[in-house]
C-alpha cells in the first residue's frame, strides 16, 4: 500500500494555489452561447417505462443539440413522470439511472412552433451485464456499490453515491456485491458504457464494459492497490479538532468524465490520522472553518 504523509497546512495550501480550471468549462461556455442563438421551445408531458408502461419517478433533462449534451436539470420526483422545460431549439433528451438515454422529440419542431404538450416520453432499460469484483490481493468484496455510468453528474465516496461529501443521494441506482463479490447489473448502452465501483477496498474505480456478445457476463472488475495518507494536524492556535475535505483530480483521470470522488475526514490536534483505501490520483486537501455562515474552505 502506498503511503504518504502530510505534516502543516502550508501543503494543503499549496494543492488550493495548484487548482486548475476545469478543461469542459472553455468547452461548455461556447455550446451554451451557441445555444442561446436558438429559439427555445416549451416541452411538456410525462416519461414512463416503455416495458411497463409505469411513470418514471426520477430522471434528468439534458439540453444540447445532436451529440453534444452540455446542461442538466434534475427533475424532482413526481407521482407521473412528469416534466416541463424550455429546451433551446427544441433538443433535449431524458436521462435515468438504469435506461438509455432517449430524446424527449423524435423530429424537431419546424415554422416557428414555440410550445408543444402531451408528450409521452417511453424509455428503455439498457442491457445487462454481471460480473465479480475483486481486492487488488484477489480478494472477493462484499457490499461494493456498483453503477452504470451515464451522462449523469455522480459523486462517489463511502460505498454510496452523495449529493456532495456528506449528504447521500437517493435517486441512484445501487446495486450491491455479494460474499462473492459478485454482482447483476442493469442499463448499460448509447452512452452508458462504464461501471463505477465504490467500496471499503477501494473508494472509487471506473471501468469500461467490454463490446459485443459475449460481454454480458463473467465481467472481472480487478481494483487496484489503494492509497494510504497518513495526516499530522499540528498547527498552534488552531482548533483541537478539525474537519478536512479531500477531492481526487477525477477529471485527470482518462475515462473518469462525469464522476467525482470527495470525503470530510475528522482529524484532531497531535493525533496521528490515516485516511486509507484511497484511489490512487492527485488530490485537493482542504481544512474547513466554520466562519458562522456554514463551512468554509
Amino acid at each position: 500500500m502506498k503511503t504518504y504523509r502530510i505534516l502543516t497546512v502550508l501543503t494543503v495550501t499549496l494543492f488550493l494555489a495548484a487548482w486548475p480550471v476545469h478543461p469542459a468549462c472553455a468547452m461548455m461556455t461556447e455550446e451554451v452561447a451557441e445555444a442561446a442563438t436558438r429559439v427555445p421551445v416549451e416541452l411538456s408531458g410525462h416519461v414512463i417505462d416503455d416495458a411497463t408502461g409505469k411513470p418514471l419517478p426520477y430522471f434528468a433533462i439534458q439540453g444540447g443539440y445532436e451529440n453534444h449534451w452540455y446542461w442538466l436539470q434534475m427533475q424532482e420526483s413526481t407521482p407521473n413522470g412528469a416534466f416541463s422545460i424550455w429546451a433551446p431549439g427544441g433538443w433535449a433528451r431524458i436521462v435515468a439511472m438504469g435506461y438509455l438515454s432517449q430524446p424527449i422529440l423524435m423530429e424537431l419542431p419546424q415554422g416557428g412552433v414555440r410550445k408543444i404538450s402531451g408528450l409521452v416520453v417511453r424509455i428503455k432499460r439498457g442491457r445487462k451485464v454481471s460480473g465479480h469484483v475483486f481486492d487488488y490481493t484477489g480478494k472477493p468484496v462484499n457490499d461494493a456499490g456498483v453503477y452504470v455510468l451515464n451522462s449523469l453528474p455522480l459523486n462517489f465516496t463511502g460505498g454510496k453515491t452523495m449529493l456532495d461529501a456528506a449528504v447521500e443521494d437517493s435517486n441512484t441506482v445501487r446495486v450491491a456485491t455479494d460474499a462473492a463479490g459478485a454482482f447483476a447489473i442493469t442499463g448499460l448502452g448509447g452512452d452508458a458504457q462504464r461501471i463505477a465501483v465504490t467500496s471499503s477496498a477501494l473508494d472509487l474505480w471506473v471501468v469500461p464494459v467490454p463490446q459485443g456478445e459475449d460481454a454480458n457476463v463473467n465481467l472481472d472488475i480487478h481494483l487496484p492497490q489503494p492509497g494510504k495518507l497518513v495526516v499530522h494536524y499540528d498547527i498552534a492556535g488552531a482548533p483541537d479538532k478539525a474537519k478536512l475535505f479531500m477531492r481526487l483530480y477525477d477529471w485527470e483521470i482518462p475515462g473518469w468524465s462525469g464522476v467525482r470522488n470527495e470525503r470530510y475526514a475528522f482529524i484532531q490536534q497531535h493525533v496521528e490520522c490515516a485516511l486509507d483505501n484511497l484511489p490512487p490520483g492527485k488530490y485537493l486537501i482542504d481544512r474547513v472553518k466554520n466562519l458562522g455562515m456554514g463551512d468554509k474552505r
